[in-house]
């Protein structure tokens, strides 16, 4: 009995204390494999809205008139739009997702005073987020599918077509219904 008193009192874990600690990590790692995709989708929301915020006023600057009908892919390469790591090659411009970007003349009215920026091959759950963050700066915003399907818009504040501001709720509908990968057209106000 004594050399089990002196055993025990030397120290070490019982396995309870080792099943705990391995519970506690097991905990832990399950909830970094459900927090880590949310917060990589947030930092890449985040990268991508301050991009599309720089590109719309680079393209602002660059055409003081408000006649956006030179507008292209090529002219907002030269004018270092966009990063340059997203410049494939010339017209063409790649998103960090493997889909394509565009920036072009949005017509209405017939005048081309509006511009379009369009995101292809957005994930799901950054789409969300760059919508909901990047709406108050564009007069309309659509999201769909591949098929670039109608009903898509979510945000509409042009004379002549129906008005509504942004739902969020459609936001999220559109960008889940869109089997994992939303093309979003950011249309310039």
């Amino acid at each position: 009995m004594k050399a089990f008193k002196q055993a025990r009192s030397q120290g070490g874990f019982s396995l309870i204390e080792l099943l705990l600690v391995l519970a506690i990590i097991a905990a832990l790692a399950v909830a970094s494999f459900i927090v880590y995709p949310r917060v990589q989708a947030g930092r890449s929301a985040d990268y991508e809205l301050k991009v599309l915020t720089a590109a719309q006023a680079g393209a602002r600057a660059l055409f003081t008139s408000g006649n956006y009908t030179h507008l292209s892919n090529e002219v907002a390469q030269n004018a270092d739009l966009f990063p340059k790591d997203m410049n494939i090659s010339t017209g063409q411009i790649r998103n960090q997702w493997g889909g394509w970007v565009s920036i072009l003349p949005a017509e209405h009215g017939g005048s081309n005073r509006y511009f379009k920026i369009d995101y292809t091959g957005v994930p799901t759950d950054v789409c969300i987020r760059l919508v909901g963050a990047a709406v108050k700066n564009f007069g309309r915003v659509d999201v769909s599918t591949q098929d670039w399907e109608a009903g898509s818009t979510v945000r509409n504040i042009y004379p002549g077509r129906p008005i509504f501001e942004l739902d969020e709720a459609k936001v999220a509908t559109k960008c889940r219904g869109t089997n994992g990968k939303a093309n979003i057209v950011f249309i310039s106000d």
